[in-house]
């Protein structure tokens, strides 16, 4: 476990249990219902399930919580990051900015894939420090949200 002071709360980072899947799936849809507008309730239903039976159980996910509060989690695959996902009322808060700096004490660069159409996705990750590198039309299902690809630029660290 990992803790950090973050505008004078305590935020511990661990790793998942299996306990954490209901509070993991919550901050995930809400994080998702706050930013990704594009998405049909359908597109939501249907991502939603994989998430919660396939991606939350089967990842090795390190987990924002305060108190008893479980509300954000990373996910990583070396050096890319596949998930970051904060419930929006921890928006703001510098918890995104702790996910990025425990990510890169693995190693550079890192690596990051967000939809296009999540403005607020970009701009944070662009604040900081990644670069766009490249696009794709769909995402890895093949559905149509164009993914951008961004890497670390050489001020990250």
């Amino acid at each position: 476990m990992i803790e950090r002071e973050i505008k004078g709360k305590t935020i511990r980072f661990r790793p998942k249990v299996a306990a954490d899947t209901s509070a993991l799936h919550h901050a995930w849809a809400e994080a998702v219902k706050a930013t990704h507008h594009f998405l049909s309730d359908a597109d939501f239903d249907a991502i939603s399930i994989e998430v919660l039976k396939d991606y939350i159980p089967s990842a090795e996910l390190l987990v924002a919580e305060y108190g008893s509060d479980v509300f954000g989690f990373m996910g990583m695959t070396d050096l890319e990051i596949d998930a970051l996902f904060i419930r929006p009322d921890w928006f703001g808060q510098g918890i995104g900015r702790a996910f990025i700096s425990l990510a890169a004490e693995r190693g550079a660069p890192l690596t990051v894939e967000v939809n296009e159409d999540n403005p607020g996705a970009v701009s944070f990750y662009k604040t900081v420090g990644f670069e766009i590198v490249a696009r794709s039309d769909t995402d890895h299902q093949g559905r149509p949200f164009p993914l951008l690809k961004l890497q670390e630029g050489p001020n990250l660290r």
